[in-house]
């Protein structure tokens, strides 16, 4: 199997993978699986050209693939359609050769012999027909020799960069590893660009260093033309700055002096700046960001009344890591990318905590030359530690042994660019999501999510993600929720056209309740469950079932049809407590999903290659179709009907883009609607306002004087008004 970083580096893909891809070669051709959001196998030169979707129908996720050479087939492995199956090396002539339901394939091999078994190239080699062909990762390319690889000019495509309190310097990152090769004599360094340089970030997709000299705040790109420039100041000495990569937010905090500490915010597209926090700060410093958990963390106090706090990005939900009582001189932080834990130097030992606080641990290394640690940061496995006017230490966190980059001398700050510790998904959250139910009324889509080691800051329960990409953890708990449906409220409008102006009045309006179900397959027993579409008034329904995979609703007759994969039956349930009955059973098949469409329920189960179509009231009438042996094992199940209107259903949410007279999450309930917050934020004493919400900015009168609030100040004590505005869009 080639290496994944050399792979990648000769053939880019459109999507990110999820896990490490096989790769197979033959008679000049390379194949490759893609695992991510559109799985296939694909197929080039050994150059990286003529590049070819060979098999993208019927594949989940194939896991692992290989050649045999001697019949010329492709064979591979699809651990989600638990199958082992071969085709050409052009993908025709498929065949399935083994499914086992319940069993997890994980690797397939056939050993052959190829010109790179002792290759000299220094990055990657490649078999042609006759020899061994080097070549170099990105950003790098072939010397003379044939062999060996130099950086281009200007490239610094992952780079440690380091700063003294007036240079900025740049370095291949490998050169944690070989300080002679990569640093003593090609380190890139940027002289008396700063007087009082104490904290640098980078921006690596933007391929940019953000450092703070003193109170004003710089930025350099690493383009080849290394441009400064001053972004913004602040109007105290920057104690600690970070960056948002996704949305380019610039934050630092300041305060140096008892009471005065402030947490700010810079947007590098609008250059507004916000205070985010000013109260309840003392001495804060070492801020760290992790904008894919919207999440902020500073080392506050002093001496005696340390603590490690974090909060939202929005300054919002502030809650303490680590106390006083575990801390002696804590003097900088770094957030490990991979495991999402944080790790700290607090006097001369380092320690680490999950980002919840649980675990705190000191983490026993031995550094050669380490006297007074003053920086810390993660990368790979390693801590890179500035030592106080001295080196820079490369820890490994795992193994015994540390190195020293003794030529780094008088290092006030370290970073490192690179583009894949900064991972950009806008819009997106980390979960681990199962299933997915659309509220037609208000847009909203609701999700079941099971915690997984692979996404440590992910959740297990029930979350909504809004139109505009806001998402709230909506219910946490449960052990592996798995089918969710939501029955929107359908509304009766009654209108009236007046018959010479043609305008049209809505004159009534009738909604039905509207109701969240889900199901959990890891309790004891398995239920079903019941809730208002706000998380609140959770009521178990049904108990009796041991792997209940799948729900539709038959709103029309408010009943549900459940599958149940262990005793291979479907029930038909009310909306009330212990109401359902056995319907229909289908011996051996594994039922898994279900949907409604009309008078038909549509269903899918793991030992079946087709999808099986069953009257509501009549189970005599059913029949099969969709059979195809590309479809493999059949997880969910959606339907589309063009006769479905979204736009028919209506509910006291579906106004203002499905908010309401929300600012964000608006959520219909059986007798009225609830607004919610994005997490991390609360919603005001008006019930109906996050704080993220910008508003119109309006002039109010007291005693003679002007003032000028926003929304979020109407209500506090202490002021008085002769007229209140509301935000666009919403009422009072």
């Amino acid at each position: 199997m080639c290496g994944l970083i050399d792979l990648c580096g000769l053939v880019e893909t459109e999507e990110r993978l999820e896990r490490p891809v096989q790769s197979g070669f033959i008679s000049g051709y390379l194949f490759w699986s893609d695992v991510g959001s559109l799985p296939k196998i694909e197929r080039s030169t050994l150059t990286g050209s003529s590049r070819k979707i060979i098999v993208s129908q019927g594949i989940a996720y194939p896991i692992a693939l290989d050649v045999d050479i001697q019949s010329s087939k492709l064979y591979w492995v699809d651990s989600y359609r638990n199958s082992v199956e071969r085709s050409n090396l052009d993908g025709t002539e498929r065949e399935m050769i083994k499914r086992l339901v319940l069993s997890t394939f994980l690797d397939i091999q056939v050993f052959s012999v190829h010109h790179c078994a002792s290759s000299p190239c220094e990055n990657i080699c490649v078999s042609e027909s006759t020899r061994p062909v080097c070549l170099c990762a990105e950003g790098f390319a072939l010397n003379s020799d044939g062999r060996t690889c130099s950086a281009t000019t200007g490239s610094l495509h992952r780079a440690l960069v380091w700063a003294t309190t007036t240079t900025l310097c740049a370095a291949d990152i490998r050169g944690i590893h070989n300080e002679r090769e990569y640093i003593t004599s090609n380190k890139t360094c940027f002289s008396n660009v700063g007087s009082n340089i104490n904290w640098i970030t980078v921006d690596s997709h933007d391929r940019k260093i953000i450092f703070a000299d003193g109170s004003d705040i710089f930025a350099m790109t690493l383009d080849g033309v290394h441009t400064k420039k001053r972004i913004t100041s602040a109007t105290e000495t920057v104690t600690g700055l970070a960056v948002d990569w996704g949305d380019k937010n610039v934050y630092w905090c300041q305060g140096q002096q008892s009471g005065t500490g402030k947490i700010n915010v810079f947007s590098q597209t609008t250059t507004n700046i916000q205070t985010l926090i000013s109260s309840g700060l003392d001495n804060p410093k070492a801020l760290n960001m992790i904008p894919l958990l919207s999440t902020m963390i500073w080392i506050n106090g002093r001496l005696g009344s340390y603590q490690i706090k974090k909060a939202h990005v929005h300054g919002t939900d502030i809650q303490t890591i680590v106390s006083f009582m575990d801390l002696f001189e804590p003097r900088d932080l770094t957030v490990d990318a991979a495991s999402q834990r944080l790790y700290f130097i607090d006097g001369n030992s380092f320690k680490s905590v999950q980002l919840d606080g649980s675990e705190l641990t000191e983490v026993y290394v031995w550094v050669a030359y380490t006297i007074r640690p003053l920086k810390l940061h993660s990368y790979k496995n390693n801590l890179l530690v500035a030592d106080d006017g001295f080196n820079i230490d490369v820890v490994p966190l795992t193994g015994t042994g540390s190195a020293s980059l003794r030529t780094l001398v008088s290092v006030t700050d370290i970073c490192v660019v690179d583009i894949n510790e900064q991972p950009k998904e806008n819009g997106v959250y980390r979960a681990h999501p199962d299933r997915l139910a659309l509220d037609y009324s208000t847009g909203n889509i609701y999700y079941t999510a099971v915690k997984t080691s692979q996404l440590p800051a992910s959740f297990t329960g029930i979350g909504v993600v809004s139109p505009n990409g806001h998402h709230r953890k909506l219910i946490s708990g449960g052990v592996y929720p798995r089918a969710v449906e939501i029955d929107p409220s359908k509304g009766w409008v009654n209108i009236y056209k007046h018959y010479r102006t043609q305008d049209i009045k809505i004159v009534d309006f009738f909604a039905k309740p509207t109701y969240l179900f889900w199901t959990d397959y890891g309790t004891t027993p398995a239920v079903l469950k019941r809730a208002h579409t706000d998380g609140t008034k959770i009521v178990t329904l049904f108990t009796s079932m041991k792997w209940p995979n799948g729900i539709a609703i038959d709103r029309s007759a408010s009943a549900l049809y459940v599958t149940d994969g262990y005793t291979n039956i479907i029930y038909r349930c009310g909306y009330e407590v212990n109401t359902c009955d056995q319907y229909f059973k289908d011996p051996e098949s594994h039922l898994m999903d279900i949907k409604l469409l009309g008078n038909y329920l549509y269903y899918t189960a793991w030992n079946k290659v087709y999808i099986t179509k069953l009257h509501k009231t009549n189970s005599s009438d059913i029949a099969k179709f969709a059979n195809n042996a590309e479809l493999g094992r059949l997880d969910s199940i959606s339907l589309y009907s063009s006769t479905f209107l979204p736009t028919n259903i209506q509910s006291q949410c579906s106004s203002n883009n499905g908010r309401g007279n929300c600012s964000t999450f608006c959520h219909p309930t059986p007798n009225s609607f609830t607004c919610g917050c994005p997490d991390g934020e609360q919603v005001h004493l008006d019930g109906k306002t996050c704080r993220s919400v910008s508003c119109p900015m309006r002039e109010m009168q007291e005693d003679r004087k002007v003032f000028t609030f926003s929304a979020t100040r109407i209500g506090e004590r202490g002021y008085s008004w002769e007229r209140c505005y509301p935000c666009k869009g919403f009422k009072l």
